[in-house]
C-alpha cells in the first residue's frame, strides 16, 4: 500500500509550545554539562552556555524573574569576565577568553577567500557570505567620546594594514558604497584570504545587558544600572557611568540599555531581534521600507502548495 502522506502534513505548532520544548531542552542542558572544557574538547557548549542561553529565552517570553535567575548564575559563577581590550574579544591571540560563554569554533584550511577595497563583508557566522555596510547611521549612533566606535567602524582617513607585505595604508570613502566598513571582528591584515577566527555567539558583555534589562522590568534599577556601568567601564572603553540623575526611571534606564546594546553589539547579528521584540522595529527600521509584516518572512509558496493545514504569515 501507498504511505499515508496526509499524516506528515501538520499544522503549525504554537511559538508558546516549541518554547516549552527549547526550555527543557536547555534545563537538560545545563543539569548534563560540565562547568568548563580544555583540551580537544575546549569550545564545547558549557553549563554557562546553557544558563546564558536560557536567560534569553526567557527574556525574550518576558519572563522576567527566571531571565534574571539565569544571568545571576552565569554572573556570580566566576567563570567569565570582561576583556580589558575591547578588540581583543575577536582576536585570534585570544579565543575561547573569558568573555566568550559559546562561540562558533572556525579553522584556517587554507579556502580561498575574497579580497577587496568595498567593506562589504561583516564577520560570517555560518556559510554565508556575510554581506553587509557600515553607514553613516551606524557611525552616528556613538558618542563620539566612546572608544567603541574607532575600534567598529572604519571611516574615512583611518589606517589599516592592507596585506602582509606592505605598511599601512589610509581607508577611502570610495571603496565603500556607504564611506564606511566594518572593523569589528576584522583579521589584523584587511585583505586576506578566508580565515579561521572563532565567533562569538554569547558573551559576557551581551548577558550583562540582558541581565541589566531583565532587572530594570523587575524595577531594580540599581543594580540594573551597576550592570550597564560595568560594560562602560572596561579598560579601553572607560565611558563615563551611568547616575541615577539620569537613568532614575525605568523608561529612562529602558531608553540607556537600548542604547547600550546597540553600540556594545553592533555588527554581531543582534539589534535587529532586539528591535522586534522590544516593538521598535517599525520605528527605527520604517525610513528604509520596514512593515509589520517583515517581522516574519513569508512561508514558500511550494511548501503552502504541498501542505494545506499551514497558513500564511500575515500580510504576505
Amino acid at each position: 500500500p501507498l504511505p499515508d502522506t496526509d499524516a506528515s502534513l501538520v499544522a503549525r505548532t504554537p511559538a508558546a509550545d516549541v518554547y516549552k520544548v527549547i526550555i527543557a531542552d536547555l534545563l537538560a542542558a545545563e543539569a548534563g554539562l560540565p562547568v568548563s572544557h580544555s583540551g580537544a574538547n575546549l569550545g564545547r557548549a558549557t553549563k554557562g552556555a546553557a544558563q546564558a542561553l536560557l536567560g534569553k529565552v526567557y527574556l525574550y517570553n518576558k519572563d522576567y524573574a527566571n531571565a534574571e535567575k539565569y544571568f545571576l548564575l552565569v554572573m556570580n559563577s566566576g567563570k567569565y569576565g570582561l576583556m580589558d581590550n575591547f578588540q581583543e574579544v575577536w582576536h585570534r591571540s585570544f579565543e575561547n577568553n573569558k568573555e566568550s560563554i559559546f562561540e562558533v569554533q572556525f579553522a584556517d584550511i587554507g579556502g580561498s577567500g575574497t579580497n577587496g577595497r568595498n567593506g562589504s563583508y561583516l564577520p560570517a557566522v555560518n556559510g554565508a557570505t556575510g554581506s553587509g555596510l557600515a553607514t553613516k547611521r551606524a557611525f552616528d549612533a556613538f558618542d563620539p567620546a566612546d572608544p567603541r566606535r574607532g575600534m567598529s567602524i572604519f571611516k574615512p582617513g583611518d589606517s589599516f594594514a592592507p596585506n602582509i607585505s606592505t605598511a599601512l595604508s589610509t581607508f577611502s570613502a570610495v571603496w565603500s558604497a556607504t564611506g564606511y566598513a566594518v572593523k569589528k571582528g576584522m583579521w589584523p591584515i584587511m585583505y586576506v584570504n578566508a580565515n579561521g577566527i572563532n565567533y562569538p555567539i554569547i558573551r559576557y558583555a551581551d548577558v550583562l545587558l540582558m541581565y541589566a534589562e531583565a532587572a530594570n522590568e523587575l524595577n531594580k534599577l540599581t543594580e540594573a544600572r551597576a550592570a550597564v556601568n560595568q560594560v562602560r567601564a572596561r579598560p579601553s572603553v572607560n565611558m563615563p557611568a551611568l547616575t541615577a540623575g539620569d537613568t532614575g526611571t525605568k523608561a529612562a534606564m529602558f531608553t540607556a540599555i537600548v542604547k547600550e546594546r546597540q553600540v556594545e553589539l553592533m555588527f554581531e547579528f543582534i539589534r535587529f531581534n532586539d528591535l522586534r521584540r522590544w516593538g521598535l522595529a517599525i520605528q527605527e527600521l520604517g525610513p528604509i521600507g520596514y512593515t509589520a509584516k517583515h517581522a516574519l518572512f513569508p512561508i514558500p509558496q511550494l511548501e503552502m502548495d504541498i501542505n494545506p493545514k499551514l497558513t500564511q504569515n500575515p500580510s504576505w
